[in-house]
């Protein structure tokens, strides 16, 4: 059994790997645990936008989940609940 002093400190002792270190110009440290969990996220993204309406490239743009709340405001395909709607 180990003490840890924070979360961060505990992903560093059972992955052996950073947990990584948030930089407002450049995101997660590359190649750290938190780092690796956002390429894996923007990589989910990219593939559910794809799926969903078709229009995405695989390579077309960055497509990051955003940390704030300033991500994509206006969608067209909104419903008054800020839900997005689902037509097939």
């Amino acid at each position: 059994m180990w003490a840890v002093e924070s979360i961060e400190s505990g992903i560093e002792l059972l992955t052996g790997i950073g947990a990584g270190e948030w930089s407002e110009d450049g995101g997660w440290a590359e190649g750290s645990v938190f780092g690796r969990c956002q390429e894996r996220l923007n990589e989910m993204v990219r593939l559910m936008r794809q799926s969903g309406k078709g229009r995405l490239a695989p390579d077309e743009g960055e497509n990051e989940v955003c940390m704030s709340d300033e991500g994509d405001q206006n969608h067209d395909d909104d419903d008054d609940n800020g839900d997005r709607a689902h037509t097939s």
